[in-house]
């Protein structure tokens, strides 16, 4: 019995028989025979490519060509298809490369070639920020002091930002793939807000902030490898007023020389990380909003109670006890306004029988009271005592 074939070489198709037993050797002589005269297939050494993937070379008289090609291929019903290529012989003969060969290196080079084409531009854009989307934003850069690359997928603040020095306003890298920040940064010398949230930063350049001297507002929020750089640093800067520090993945606690070097403070966000222990804030006299919600911490630190601008405190979904709310917030934080115990264990029942609750509970009615003398909306917790009716369990 004998297997239908079909040779080809370039655009050449040739239909053959083949004996079931035969060999490479039978094979390359039916390929010759079949492409007498045709360039490269009589003296050149022959490649034999066959549908299912088996590449058989010519000289190869040990491969079993009945076991892994013929056999395979006869259960299929169809006719078994054949590329042949020829090289050049060994002795630099007539022989030559087939137009089936060359086509398929010159797909197989460009393919090579467009995927380097591709690494390279990856590699350009990462690395300096000269990638064509970057090249069309550098003017609105220029023109407004906005260097805004949210969600672009950067490694690196691009180098033609730094370029353009005091006459950025805004840097906004946030939802990127940031690492590090250059220290360059310090060349921004009139930047007023910077944000860089949800990238991977591990560390921040602190003594390149430092020098920011008109920077408000610093937003490192979702960096859950920047703990352990926040639990270390000591950073100053002057200017700042508004700091996130939420999803930061800092355990225990934010040294509080962490803040010392902040005198200008307003607003600060520890929310959603694991935060046993409140910074004092004793240096930050300015400090209005505390948002330290969902952490762990059982005790708000009585130095809270000397904070003259503290109006708001959020502490959702911690666990702190009755115990743990210093008689001094309530007496002496006389802006206090908003305090949030919700989803603690703590009760509006116990709360109502701590001293100083009457001094809040007033100051609280008394600023109800102006918004309704200036007709103005009131909030959803203008009324809100901050505690639960019923003790919240933790599971």
């Amino acid at each position: 019995m004998s297997v239908a074939i079909e040779l080809r070489y370039g655009v050449e198709r040739r239909a053959v028989t083949f004996p079931r037993d035969g060999d490479v050797g039978e094979l390359v002589e039916r390929a010759r025979g079949a492409f007498e005269g045709l360039r490269g297939v009589a003296a050149g050494r022959l490649t034999l490519l066959a549908s299912g993937g088996a590449r058989i070379r010519g000289d190869d008289r040990t491969f079993d060509l009945r076991g892994k090609v013929l056999a395979k291929h006869e259960a299929t019903g169809k006719v078994l298809k054949i590329m042949v290529m020829a090289n050049a012989g060994d002795g630099g003969g007539g022989g030559g490369i087939s137009r089936g060969a060359e086509a398929l290196r010159a797909a197989r080079l460009k393919k090579e070639a467009d995927a380097k084409a591709k690494a390279d531009a990856d590699a350009t854009r990462s690395r300096d920020g000269a990638s064509d989307e970057t090249s069309e934003r550098f003017g609105a850069w220029a023109a407004t002091g906005i260097v805004g690359m949210r969600g672009c997928a950067q490694t690196e603040v691009a180098s033609r930002a730094f370029d353009l020095g005091g006459k950025v306003r805004v840097l906004d890298y946030g939802a990127n793939r940031l690492e590090t920040v250059s220290p360059r940064i310090s060349e921004f010398t009139n930047v007023v807000r910077i944000v860089l949230r949800d990238n991977v930063l591990r560390s921040m350049p602190w003594s390149a902030i430092a020098s920011l001297t008109r920077l408000t507002h610093l937003d490192l929020s979702g960096n859950a490898a920047l703990g352990n750089d926040v639990a270390a640093a000591t950073p100053t800067c002057a200017s700042l007023e508004t700091l996130s520090l939420a999803r930061c993945d800092i355990a225990g606690d934010v040294h509080d020389a962490f803040f010392r070097g902040l005198p200008r403070l307003k607003h600060v966000s520890l929310v959603a990380n694991k935060l046993e222990r409140l910074p004092a804030f004793e240096t930050n006299r300015l400090l209005e909003v505390v948002d330290a919600s969902r952490n762990a911490v059982v005790s708000i630190p009585a130095s809270y109670g000397a904070l003259a601008c503290l109006r708001s405190l959020n502490l959702a979904n911690n666990r702190v006890e009755l115990e743990g709310v210093p008689v001094e917030l309530l007496k002496h934080a006389k802006a206090l306004v908003e305090l949030n115990l919700r989803e603690n264990p703590i009760l509006v029942e116990a709360l109502r029988e701590r001293d100083g609750w009457s001094e809040f509970e007033a100051r609280r009615k008394r600023r109800a009271d102006k918004a309704l003398d200036a007709r103005v909306m009131l909030g959803d917790n203008i009324f809100d005592e901050g505690a639960d009716n019923d003790r919240f369990v933790r599971h």
